[in-house]
């Protein structure tokens, strides 16, 4: 007669689940040493890393991480949705309480996965699709609540994870077996060594080995079947012409917001971003924020740098040390954050007054330089250097109240690399 296990394995995975929860929230939101932390635990996707590595053309720091989960799932089906996710142990407790069967889900298709083909093959042309609903993004996202209770990014995070739990809850499973993206990553992962187990199993070889692994659930082939797969293929194939066509609408739009420092073109920023808080919270001059309002759909929540107090530091990366999806990254030649410009009616040199130029002694990088005097025009007043002027807003925090001087994002892709002169150590 068998007995059951002194513990039962479900309860196993629960304790586990609890422990990497509270990792991951200690990872995003202390002040650890390691700068990697943050990247690290938003970054270990599959499907945020593949889409972002994609889109770029080159590997994040946070690759070592998903390259490993996505490793794990070719030979084990979904184990970090069962040993690590933290929103799934979040549905997972909710559909444990909820009193719905979870067959009521059994007619929902399997929409995870052609998402899933339908951002990959988006990538491919550098427009990645729907990685805000990656559950690691969600989850630390919401988490920026903990620092700042107002910061409206970390309010939509919260409210995307509050209607997934709540979903779990009404038709328990949806979300994790038919929605989820990072889940569908890794069921396409493992889909090969399925497939071959299938035609084992089919071929009548090593039965019992078969029926032993608990990992293969493999259904036979039916109408069904063929039609999620041919849906599958319709999505892959259909996603790079999609994402040509965004990208195109979306190139031609100028961009009209501050983006911290190593920001991607504007057209492909917003597709890259998780929207999960990092360097909102790795800021330490707090000066990157998110807004409801966007100029355009596409970069509806994504960080944006509001000079109020204080500046961009010309040694300070921390942003681009968090970022998870290649959004922000320091190698690559990048436009800078904006430049600055001088309102002559409001600069006291220009008017005649007294003025301590303040200006001059706040940019590092010397791009503002008095103009000298001439017969035409005597005056004495700032001026920026555009090849020089990186955005950074010193100038601007200098010269308050006046408001003389103002970084715009009037920024031309002119091969200069931005956060020039800042460090690059790894």
């Amino acid at each position: 007669m068998n007995q059951k296990p002194a513990f039962p394995r479900w309860r196993l995975r629960t304790v586990v689940r609890c422990v990497v929860l509270v990792g991951l929230a200690v990872a995003l939101v202390a002040p650890l040493p390691w700068r990697v932390a943050p990247q690290a635990a938003t970054g270990a996707s599959p499907f945020v890393g593949i889409a972002a590595s994609l889109a770029t053309g080159s590997l994040s720091a946070a690759a070592f991480a998903w390259i490993v989960v996505l490793a794990v799932a070719m030979v084990r089906r979904r184990w970090f949705c069962r040993w690590a996710c933290p929103v799934g142990l979040m549905t997972e407790c909710a559909g444990r309480i909820s009193p719905i069967s979870p067959s009521r889900s059994k007619p929902v298709p399997r929409l995870g996965i052609w998402l899933v083909l339908l951002s990959l093959s988006a990538a491919a042309v550098g427009f990645p699709l729907f990685l805000w609903l990656d559950p690691l993004a969600m989850f630390g996202g919401t988490l920026g609540l903990a620092m700042d209770p107002s910061a409206v990014a970390a309010r939509a995070a919260a409210a995307l994870l509050a209607a997934v739990v709540l979903l779990s809850y009404v038709l328990p499973g949806t979300w994790c077996l038919k929605l989820c993206p990072l889940g569908a990553t890794q069921e396409l992962a493992a889909s090969p060594r399925l497939a071959i187990q299938r035609r084992l199993a089919a071929g009548g070889l090593d039965q019992e080995a078969l029926a032993a692994n608990d990992e293969l659930i493999a259904e036979p082939l039916n109408r069904r079947s063929l039609l999620t797969t041919g849906v599958g293929v319709v999505c892959a194939v259909a996603g790079a012409p999609l994402g040509l066509a965004m990208k195109e609408k979306t190139q031609a739009g100028q961009r009209k917001t501050l983006r911290p420092p190593g920001a991607e073109p504007e057209w492909q920023f917003g597709q890259l971003c998780l929207r999960c808080g990092n360097c909102v919270r790795a800021c330490p001059a707090r000066i990157i924020t998110t807004r409801w309002h966007s100029d355009a759909w596409s970069t509806w929540l994504t960080p944006e740098i509001v000079f109020d107090g204080d500046y961009c530091h010309k040694d300070c990366i921390a942003c681009i040390d968090v970022c998870p999806s290649g959004a922000l990254t320091l190698n690559a030649w990048k436009p800078a954050i904006g430049l600055a410009r001088l309102n002559m009616d409001r600069c006291l040199l220009a008017q005649g007054s007294e003025c301590r130029t303040m200006c001059l002694e706040a940019c590092s990088y010397e791009a503002i330089t008095l103009h000298e005097w001439t017969w035409e025009d005597d005056r004495r007043y700032p001026i920026v250097a555009e090849d020089k002027c990186v955005g950074c807003g010193a100038c601007q925090v200098a010269c308050t109240p006046m408001d003389a001087l103002v970084v715009r994002p009037e920024v031309a892709d002119s091969g200069k690399p931005v956060g020039s002169g800042r460090r690059t150590e790894p």
